[in-house]
């Protein structure tokens, strides 16, 4: 189920992503700063898609399943 809600809400992401860049688009509003922005957001939810779980060095120690810090970095302290 979890695997299944991930998917689910990553897709929703890709969706907004999508429509966020189209609307930058026919607005002409596409900013290199958006570019920037939107190439971020899908890497990170390239990560959080359990289908393709992409690796990502600032969210390696994030529970994809909880959105929290694993333990492992509270062990490093």
């Amino acid at each position: 189920m979890e695997r299944a809600s991930r998917w689910q809400r990553a897709n929703t992401l890709r969706s907004y992503i999508e429509a966020l860049e189209q609307n930058c688009i026919s607005k002409n509003t596409l900013t290199e700063e958006n570019k920037a922005w939107l190439l971020w957001a899908k890497k990170k939810t390239d990560w959080y898609d359990p289908f393709i779980e992409m690796e990502d060095d600032i969210l390696q120690n994030i529970d994809k399943n909880k959105l929290i810090p694993t333990t492992e970095i509270f062990s490093r302290l």
